[in-house]
């Protein structure tokens, strides 16, 4: 994959530092390629800053419908290997359309 370039928008005093900026773009990065539950659910932990609950996370976001999932597990890590999922560009276009949150 080439190099990227993302224009996010920042207001002085909006609270939204560097260290959210890292992650912002963490997640723009992950959302064209696999990622685990694991690393979605880290993402947006570090995003929120607080910690959220393991299954109440997933089941939320299966519920969205935004995540196809690859039939393929993690490789080469110290856990027990989870699942790969893509992001399901499509379905969020759809969504976008009228706002939709998830709540935590």
């Amino acid at each position: 994959m080439g190099s990227q370039t993302f224009n996010v928008a920042a207001l002085a005093g909006d609270g939204i530092g560097p260290e959210v900026m890292r992650e912002a773009i963490k997640v723009l990065r992950a959302v064209e390629k696999k990622f685990s539950l694991r690393e979605l659910q880290n993402l947006y932990e570090a995003i929120l800053g607080l910690k959220l609950d393991r299954r109440n996370f997933r089941k939320k976001f299966f519920l969205t419908g935004l995540l196809i999932d690859t039939h393929e597990l993690e490789k080469d890590v110290p856990h027990r290997p989870g699942r790969l999922y893509r992001f399901n560009k499509s379905k969020y276009i759809k969504l976008k359309k009228n706002y939709f949150g998830i709540d935590f």
